[in-house]
């Protein structure tokens, strides 16, 4: 049985709907070389004599339009050899002539990725106020203790993945990402946790049932994007067998690498020998200030810069 025609008919076309809703209906006619009980044909369909006269197959885009595709074509047979066809567009179709939803449901790593943001809140150790102004008590001693609470922004991906590598769990889980993550600097992202489950069902695709395997995956990523104040920071170094200190550079450019290191406050005492500060331990000062020949004064404290989390690269993260 061969296509002897196709006209495209004279009901014209139906059109209308907003964007999210548009729909459109063409009408066509089909002959047949020799009768048959079948109504059934692929798609797509030309006219013999006229190769611009197509019915087309599920999924393709309406003629001059991208905001719609066509779903599979609806045959009637009106004789043995003679059949109307009608050919409904929509904007929730994809690309195998499927509504977007049954898309996922037969293929689940079509679904795009949700993306969800948040805060989470943190109370950290400070010295100063957002102003500069130090936390002192009336004897312009330090106040220990004192805790300002932050913020950082929060991204959770979830998703759909061919599978699930339990590896990422121990690789990625606690990590600083090593570069740039969507336009944030290296050493502001932090991945908190990996979680994933694997999925078996059983899925209708176009014609039959099948069952897919797949993996749905959540990252939860922290992004510290506060400025970490690195006044008076330092950081332990080792050269052979010897820890020394190493002042931390207190520029802008150089704020986000250390913002998930761990920093402790130092308090040092220090007294003066004429022009000399010297730094004594609590019990040293005290014995100092009771034979009256020193007086203790404020000293903006120290702050104790360690890496606490391994930079590491989450490849297709993002």
């Amino acid at each position: 049985m061969s296509i002897v025609s196709i006209k495209e008919g004279y009901k014209g076309h139906k059109a209308g709907g907003e964007v999210d809703s548009k729909t459109s209906v063409r009408y066509f006619s089909m002959v047949t070389s020799s009768p048959s009980d079948d109504a059934r044909f692929t798609w797509p369909q030309s006219d013999p004599d006229d190769a611009s006269i197509i019915i087309p197959a599920p999924g393709t885009f309406y003629p001059g339009a991208e905001d719609i595709r066509s779903k599979e074509p609806q045959v009637s047979k009106i004789s043995p050899t003679f059949y109307n066809i009608e050919v409904q567009y929509a904007a929730n179709v994809n690309s195998v002539g499927s509504p977007d939803e049954d898309d996922f449901a037969s293929n689940p790593l079509s679904k795009p990725a949700e993306e969800s943001w948040s805060g989470s809140f943190l109370s950290e150790i400070v010295a100063s106020d957002i102003n500069g102004v130090p936390y002192v008590n009336v004897f312009n001693e330090p106040v220990e203790d004192k805790e300002n609470t932050f913020v950082d922004i929060v991204l959770t991906i979830s998703r759909n993945e061919a599978a699930f590598n339990p590896g990422n769990v121990y690789q990625w889980s606690h990590s600083v990402y090593d570069g740039t993550f969507r336009g944030v600097p290296k050493g502001r992202v932090f991945m908190k946790e990996v979680r994933g489950m694997d999925i078996r069902d059983e899925v209708p695709d176009s014609s039959t049932f099948g069952e897919i395997l797949y993996s749905k995956i959540s990252y939860e990523i922290h992004i510290r994007w506060r400025q970490v104040p690195l006044v008076n920071a330092f950081f332990f170094y080792k050269t052979g067998k010897t820890w020394f200190w190493k002042s931390i550079d207190d520029t802008q450019s150089n704020q986000h690498f250390y913002a998930w290191f761990s920093r402790r406050r130092h308090e040092s005492l220090h007294y003066r020998e004429g022009n000399n500060k010297i730094a004594k331990g609590k019990e040293q000062q005290m014995t100092a200030v009771d034979t009256g020949l020193v007086k203790p004064q404020f000293e903006i404290p120290d702050y104790i810069f360690q890496q606490e989390y391994p930079f590491r690269s989450w490849d297709g993260v993002s």
